[in-house]
């Protein structure tokens, strides 16, 4: 795990530094944040893989990673494993935060072509909080790993179990997913400001998805987990041109 760096119970500074072409055999091509609060300033992760999570960085332990003017393009997960998610970032019980940074172009087999972020009901680390802003999303991709697999969520971005995703004054665009093509919820819940969500699909050839072009927020489960149900809230937005 951690195909370009593992950082554990650490805090560091990485400046204008180029991640390219890692490979992780289970998860975080470029890197594993473990249990720490590293900031990445105007860093570069390209063409990382992983066979399960995170083609650009897993992030777990209740970390709070911040990525300030950075750029994550062409990064995959799930070379090996039909639940692959998070093609730059897969994030469990922690909260990332992209600030002016770029996603672009970054695949996943399962869920979070570009960004995935799952919660933890009655986590000690509070709740796991996805913070966008000034930041543009675009052309990420989430596919089947096999024609018999559930369809793929999230093109964009995708939260699940009682996370809460932050937008604001940004653009998730051209993302494309089997269903909830731009952002994606499960048992989550959105706040969404001052942004744009544009030209995104959810098209399934199967005819299994095929739900939210834009948008799509679920709350399936809700009664029998006892966990909150789903909700968004789009403030000063505009949502348009999407396909589903």
């Amino acid at each position: 795990t951690g195909g370009g760096m593992t950082l554990a119970n650490s805090s560091p500074t990485i400046e204008d530094c180029t991640f390219d072409g890692n490979t992780s055999l289970a998860d975080g091509g470029a890197g594993l944040v473990w249990s720490s609060n590293p900031t990445f300033l105007r860093c570069s992760f390209t063409s990382n893989s992983a066979v399960r999570f995170g083609g650009g960085f897993v992030i777990t332990g209740g970390s709070r990673p911040t990525f300030v003017g950075c750029t994550f393009q062409g990064n995959t997960a799930g070379t090996g494993n039909a639940t692959g998610s998070g093609g730059a970032i897969h994030a469990n019980d922690s909260s990332p935060t992209l600030r002016s940074c770029t996603v672009t172009g970054n695949q996943a087999k399962f869920a979070g072509g570009g960004i995935l972020v799952i919660g933890v009901a009655g986590s000690p680390n509070g709740t796991a909080t996805q913070r966008i802003e000034d930041a543009d999303v675009n052309g990420n991709t989430a596919t089947r790993a096999t024609p018999s697999s559930n369809p793929a969520e999230g093109g964009g971005v995708h939260i699940e179990v009682n996370a809460l995703g932050r937008i604001v004054r940004s653009r998730i665009r051209n993302n494309t997913a089997n269903t909830g093509g731009g952002v994606n919820a499960a048992l989550a819940r959105y706040e969404i400001q001052s942004s744009i969500i544009e030209g995104n699909q959810a098209e399934d050839p199967a005819n299994v998805g095929g739900f939210g072009g834009g948008i799509q927020v679920l709350s399936n489960g809700a009664a029998t987990s006892g966990l909150p149900a789903s909700s968004v809230v789009l403030v000063d937005s505009v949502v348009r041109n999407n396909t589903a």
